[in-house]
């Protein structure tokens, strides 16, 4: 049964129509919103690429209904709208953003004959401060009752502009469990079984996923066409103008020659 959210919606899915024959489905991050994808959607789509801009459960409106929430409710939302795009399209591409670019590698191991071309944007595998993250988790599962924790990385000031586009500035200590349970068993183990073409995208410093991330990624696929481009940069929620217009290029690039 699909999920369903208790509290109001502030930035849901949409579509970009395209006539052409190339659609890419673009898959947000945790804790993120569609809104991220609305600059990249735009650039795409103004070069005759169907879009559609997914929501995952739990996402784009309040952080007390991401608690409730499971990776298999990702997973299944992100199969689900992969297998509803339009039918029309023959070409069909993947874009995930950290880690709706997990979702997406466990789509296109599952669906290889649905599947085109994969890019990987900023795909967490190792995280700036994993084990710190993991013995918080623990901490907070034992002996806080609160459900929810702010970032540590988004400044209070900034709170109310990250809650206003759908973009979770606390997040939920269950609901980040379960985000890094599916690196630990749906990503790492199986990258070998991800046989479609591949790009993977990685800022050189971000803040968030370690940039060695990447070339894990690249080595461990068995896509045999892959690439791999780190871009300059220091952004990970954020994505600077210069890193959207390298990324883009890259991923058109990527689109046309696939």
């Amino acid at each position: 049964m699909a999920f369903k959210e208790k509290y109001p919606i502030k930035s849901n899915d949409f579509t970009l129509s395209a006539p052409g024959k190339r659609a890419v489905l673009l898959i947000h991050g945790y804790t993120g919103s569609p809104m991220h994808f609305k600059a990249f959607a735009e650039y795409l789509n103004k070069d005759g690429i169907h879009c559609r801009v997914m929501r995952l459960p739990g996402h784009g409106g309040d952080a007390r209904d991401l608690a409730r929430t499971t990776y298999l409710d990702w997973r299944e939302a992100v199969h689900n709208e992969l297998k509803a795009l339009d039918k029309s399209k023959t070409k069909v591409y993947i874009l995930g953003y950290s880690f709706g670019s997990n979702l997406a590698l466990d789509a296109a191991r599952h669906y290889p004959d649905l599947v085109a071309g994969l890019i990987a944007f900023a795909t967490p595998i190792f995280l700036r401060h994993h084990l710190s993250l993991r013995l918080l988790i623990r901490f907070f599962n034992r002996y806080s009752k609160t459900e929810v924790r702010r970032k540590p990385w988004v400044r209070r000031k900034r709170v109310a502009e990250y809650e206003a586009a759908g973009t979770y500035a606390q997040v939920p200590i269950k609901s980040t469990q379960e985000f890094l349970s599916f690196i630990d068993d749906f990503t790492k183990p199986h990258l070998k079984d991800v046989k479609v073409p591949c790009l993977i995208l990685q800022a050189k410093e971000d803040p968030v996923v370690h940039p060695k991330s990447a070339a894990y990624i690249f080595n461990h696929l068995g896509s045999r066409d892959k690439k791999l481009v780190m871009i300059p940069g220091k952004e990970h929620a954020t994505v600077s103008e210069a890193m959207l217009r390298r990324a883009y290029k890259e991923t058109l690039d990527f689109i046309i020659s696939h």
